[in-house]
C-alpha cells in the first residue's frame, strides 16, 4: 500500500510541474507578443507623423499657391511659412511652423499682433522645420523628427515668394 500512496505524490507533482512549465511558456510568448507589438506600434506612428507631415505641408502650399500668397516669417523668433487668403476683403494668414516638438499650424487675421508660437494647433510630432526659398519658384522643406528621422522636399510653387512680411 505505501508504495501505491508515492506513485500518487510522484504522478500529482510530474503533473504540476508539467503545468508550471505551460505557464512560464505562455508568459514568455505573451511578453514576447507585447514586445512586438510596441515595436510595431512606434514604428507605424514615426511613419504616420513622417508621411503626414510632408503631405499636409505640401497640400497647404499647393492649395495657397497664388502669387504673393507664400513666404516665410517668423512668429515669436520661430520661422514659419506663411500662407495668405483674402476673404470679403479680410486677409487670414495660416502659420506652419515647429514648436514644442509639434508641427503647429495658426490661423489669424493679418492685423492680429497678439499671436503667440503655443497658439498654434498641433498636426503632428515634429522637432525641426526648415523652411527657405531656394529660387523665387522653389521651396526647400527639411523636416526633422523626433526620431532623428529627416524627411527633404523640393516643392516648385507656381507663383513667386512675396517680398513684403507682416
Amino acid at each position: 500500500m505505501k508504495l501505491r500512496k508515492q506513485n500518487h505524490t510522484i504522478d500529482i507533482l510530474f503533473l504540476l510541474t508539467l503545468f508550471l512549465f505551460f505557464v512560464i511558456i505562455t508568459l514568455l510568448i505573451v511578453m514576447m507578443g507585447a514586445n512586438t507589438y510596441k515595436n510595431i506600434s512606434s514604428t507605424v506612428t514615426a511613419r504616420y507623423n513622417e508621411t503626414t507631415c510632408m503631405s499636409y505641408i505640401t497640400n497647404k502650399v499647393r492649395s495657397y499657391d497664388q502669387r504673393g500668397k507664400l513666404y516665410i516669417s517668423d512668429i515669436n523668433s520661430i520661422p514659419a511659412l506663411i500662407l495668405e487668403q483674402t476673404v470679403d476683403d479680410e486677409i487670414y494668414l495660416t502659420y506652419l511652423y515647429a514648436y514644442d516638438g509639434k508641427l503647429l499650424e495658426l490661423n489669424c487675421t493679418a492685423d492680429n499682433v497678439s499671436i503667440k508660437a503655443g497658439d498654434g494647433a498641433e498636426i503632428v510630432d515634429l522637432a525641426e522645420l526648415n523652411i527657405q526659398f531656394l529660387s523665387p519658384n522653389l521651396l526647400y522643406i527639411k523636416a526633422t523628427y523626433s526620431s532623428d528621422d529627416e524627411d527633404e522636399l523640393f516643392l516648385y510653387v507656381h507663383s513667386e515668394q512675396q517680398e513684403e512680411i507682416y
